[in-house]
């Protein structure tokens, strides 16, 4: 994996930030699969920790694991 640049990240950020607003990021990568770019992003928050993959030409989400914490 390759770590992204900060113009990049922001947008995954952003994109990412509409859905889970007080996520604190713990990965962000440009990864390659089947010879295709995207973009991982691993977060939590107080209720669930995730996984999201974006496509990087247009942000669309690829995949996406959330798991909720259970008090």
């Amino acid at each position: 994996s390759t770590p992204i640049k900060s113009s990049a990240a922001s947008d995954v950020y952003k994109r990412q930030r509409k859905e889970f607003p007080n996520a604190v990021f713990t990965k962000v990568d440009l990864d390659r699969d089947k010879g295709l770019y995207e973009y991982e992003l691993d977060f939590y928050t107080a209720e669930v920790r995730g996984e999201m993959k974006f496509n990087p030409e247009t942000g669309a989400v690829l995949e996406k694991e959330i798991k909720y914490n259970v008090h």
